[in-house]
């Protein structure tokens, strides 16, 4: 036999070797509402606990696939165009399933079945209830500050159809419009009212069309707002609203100009793009009637002096904690600035979040902002100046450790864990170790934390504590000693 031969051979009981050592996923893609099964939907598994690779493939034309993959842990999804992504077992649209346990030579059946986006149907007619056509229709996700997610257009009969939208709460509203005869229409959102406050939310479900969305514009005319920068260096002025945000580049004299808008509350801000010079301009102002003078001044950003020590007062290094300050409000392109204990930053103007991240060494007892007690972990930022925050932790922290069982009593492989305090004055003190996920073998462990009283909660089904039910009377509570380690055994 040639040695080429002898090559071939060998690669060919290589790929038969290996593939005889392979796990095996097989399964079907079809459409929830109505069973029949999608062509050439794009199938994922996504190893759990691990470090290996992601794996996509795409069902055939008869909506199967079949995938061999080494022993591990996987989530197993699916997702086509126009269906929201699906993950196994998953009992929430969009919680990340329950992972596929799988041992070599193993095979495992899947139907996973997909369902289609929400919609919002509607119309926009006159004082009249007659239809009007070509009328722009934007659809937000009901969020501060409002997050878009789709528009249309009204056709000949004033009915609008905005598709592909995930379940949740949305606002609707019109764009603002000059008439043939004159006169113009305010944007003016689904309940008619011209503001988001006043606005009636609209709930949006998978497989269906939310429906009865009749928006009648309000009669008026759009509003401008104009001024000056009276500092160097600013190249644009950011206007903030619950819709979102707008730009508008200054003049060489520093004049700008906004215009299309609607009655509300906003917040104009100029910054210096000087080397050497930072400077900021802020104004927050009820908008009623047009404006022509607003003025920012420019004033030094505003800065976030961080100091950490012990209850006697002494100094703790400079790298043992550090601490988060992200802008909150307004909304912008996400900026944060991370600090070691003893820095001091330059911060953005506004409301800002902090989070404080400690070693397992010690825990928050409290924080002081301008040396007062903090009850909350958001502050206010305005220009020039000076926000000192400290942290005052104690030693001896408290840890959570413990295992995850599943139904059929193996380990819970990257199965949620959350807490939360039943105090609210020691849940205030958290600052991000509320949460972790279990390992291979289902283990978790929460180190740093406070000593008190908690709740403790599992889940494949959510990604945040936010989506728990704490109230629910089958959740573990464990009281954790300050210095010692508790473990616990938690069964889903």
């Amino acid at each position: 036999m040639r040695k080429g031969c002898i090559k071939l051979v060998a690669m060919a009981w290589l790929a038969w070797s290996v593939a005889a050592q392979a796990a095996q996923i097989d399964g079907t893609v079809s459409e929830k509402l109505t069973g029949r099964l999608l062509a050439r939907a794009r199938v994922i598994l996504m190893p759990v606990g691990s470090g290996g690779s992601q794996v996509n493939a795409f069902a055939d034309a008869q909506g199967r696939f079949s995938i061999q993959v080494p022993k591990g842990a996987y989530a197993l999804g699916a997702e086509r165009r126009g269906y929201a992504q699906v993950w196994y077992g998953q009992k929430r649209w969009n919680s990340p399933g329950t992972p596929i346990v799988l041992d070599q030579d193993s095979r495992f059946n899947a139907d996973i079945r997909l369902s289609r986006l929400g919609v919002i149907r509607g119309e926009v007619v006159d004082e009249n209830g007659v239809g009007l056509p070509e009328f722009r229709v934007y659809v937000y996700r009901d969020t501060r500050p409002l997050q878009s997610a789709g528009q249309g257009v009204t056709d000949d009969r004033g009915v609008f159809r905005v598709a592909g939208l995930e379940p949740g709460r949305y606002k609707a509203r019109t764009a603002s419009t000059q008439l043939p005869d004159g006169s113009g229409m305010l944007p003016t959102f689904f309940g008619n009212s011209v503001s988001s406050d006043g606005s009636q939310p609209i709930e949006v479900r998978l497989d269906d069309e939310a429906e009865g969305v009749v928006i009648t514009p309000v009669p008026g005319r759009a509003l401008h707002l104009g001024g000056q920068v009276t500092f160097q260096g600013a190249a644009m002025v950011r206007l903030y609203s619950d819709l979102g945000t707008e730009v508008a580049s200054p003049d060489a004299s520093g004049h700008f100009l906004f215009e299309g808008l609607s009655p509300g509350s906003y917040d104009l801000i100029a910054e210096s793009e000087l080397a050497g010079q930072p400077l900021v301009g802020y104004l927050k102002l009820a908008l009623k009637a047009d404006m022509d003078d607003a003025r920012l001044d420019g004033a030094a950003p505003p800065v976030v002096q961080f100091r950490c020590e012990d209850g006697e007062g002494k100094l703790l290094e400079g790298g043992s904690s550090s601490m988060l300050v992200k802008r909150s409000w307004p909304p912008d392109e996400p900026r944060a600035e991370r600090l070691n204990c003893g820095d001091s930053t330059a911060a953005t103007v506004g409301m800002s979040q902090f989070t404080i991240l400690t070693p397992g060494t010690y825990y928050v007892s409290k924080v002081l902002v301008q040396g007062k007690v903090s009850e909350s972990n958001e502050i206010s930022l305005m220009p020039g100046e000076k926000v000192a925050i400290t942290l005052v932790a104690a030693y001896k922290p408290a840890t959570l450790t413990g295992t995850v069982m599943g139904q059929d009593e193996q380990p819970a492989v990257g199965a949620m864990v959350f807490l939360r305090a039943v105090d609210a004055s020691l849940e205030r003190r958290m600052y991000g170790k509320a949460s972790t996920k279990t390992g291979q073998d289902g283990s978790f462990a929460i180190k740093g934390l406070p000593p008190g009283r908690y709740l403790v909660a599992t889940s494949f089904e959510v990604q945040t504590a936010d989506d728990i039910d704490w109230k629910d009377p089958s959740l573990k509570t464990v009281e954790l000693e300050e210095g010692k380690e508790t473990t616990v055994k938690l069964g889903r």
